[in-house]
């Protein structure tokens, strides 16, 4: 201790340097604990529940979320490609949302500039941005899409204790959806939430419910659809039957939950031996462009390049195949 208190008399500097250190610290602690409480005071209340703290008239409220999500007034598709719309739907981001404006002018710039690097032609650099503009943003979508639909189903089995607890009480199903649009957060909460709309509007339960499965596209949400479509039709203890379908959800989540778990070095290692290729390939062309330059012009390098590109796909596919499991 004493030569530690000799060696800081000797370097009065150093003490400073490490309260500076330490300051620095807690200021980025700090602004990462304020950041965190304003995000999660955000995403506590829903959208729904937003924007009818802007506007009280449920009807203006509903047909915005229906055109943020990519939709016409009355609920059915705004484009003409029935699947893309439907992915942007699912996806939740939203036609009028600007972080996919973003991410789609981003998906050209790199394409092209890829293009450009690895052709030296402006040419190929066009159509190769084009391209990227179009198919990245698809698998933007498509990344969305399932990290929403893993959101739902991790919030549905809540959604449906909640209607559980409602209904023993007294109050019909409607009030329950309700509830759950008004207790729990994004995305399940401003789905029920334009259910209750719907239902306020003029639409039966069932077909409320077919419009949400249609907007999450969610695996198991049609047996909710059906166990009510049921009840409504022929009576019984609705539920007691939700409350036996919100624990084999449940079950089901955990089973998935543990089953991606144990293949996660699996596709890890598939994602990297996926890139690889193409990394070196780029790599080699940035820091020695005559590598492939001299010898682009082969007529033999366009079938070699097509029969290789051809072999990674499949081995992607066959990658992916062996490491996603459907259950």
């Amino acid at each position: 201790m004493l030569d530690l208190i000799a060696q800081w008399s000797q370097q009065p500097n150093l003490l400073l340097y490490i309260c500076v250190a330490g300051a620095v610290m807690l200021a980025v602690e700090t602004i990462g604990l304020s950041l965190r409480r304003i995000r999660s005071s955000r995403t506590t209340i829903n959208k729904r529940l937003q924007l009818l703290g802007e506007d009280t008239n449920q009807g203006n409220v509903l047909v915005q979320l229906r055109r943020d999500r990519g939709l016409t007034e009355d609920g059915s598709f705004s484009f003409s490609f029935v699947l893309v719309n439907r992915l942007l739907v699912q996806s939740g981001v939203g036609t009028q949302s600007i972080s996919f404006i973003v991410v789609v002018c981003t998906c050209i710039a790199i394409g092209a500039l890829a293009g450009f690097l690895v052709f030296r032609s402006p040419i190929v650099a066009v159509p190769s941005g084009l391209l990227a503009g179009v198919a990245m943003p698809l698998m933007f979508l498509a990344f969305k899409c399932k990290r929403r639909r893993a959101k739902f189903s991790e919030q549905l089995p809540e959604a449906l204790d909640i209607m559980v607890r409602s209904m023993r009480a007294g109050h019909p199903v409607s009030v329950a959806v309700t509830l759950v649009a008004r207790e729990l957060s994004d995305p399940i909460g401003t789905e029920f939430g334009m259910v209750a709309d719907e239902m306020t509007y003029g639409l039966d339960l069932e077909a409320a419910l077919q419009n949400m499965c249609m907007r999450v596209g969610q695996q198991d949400l049609p047996f909710v659809l059906v166990a009510i479509s049921i009840q409504s039709r022929t009576g019984g203890n609705l539920a007691e039957v939700l409350s036996n379908l919100s624990r084999v959800i449940r079950d089901r989540f955990k089973l998935r939950r543990r089953v991606k778990a144990m293949s996660a070095e699996g596709r890890m290692s598939a994602g990297a031996l996926s890139l690889i290729p193409l990394l070196v390939f780029l790599a080699v062309n940035l820091l020695a462009p005559g590598f492939y330059g001299d010898i682009k012009h082969d007529p033999l390098i366009p079938p070699v390049a097509t029969i290789t590109f051809l072999i990674w796909a499949m081995g992607i596919c066959i990658i992916y195949r062996l490491v996603n499991f459907k259950y």
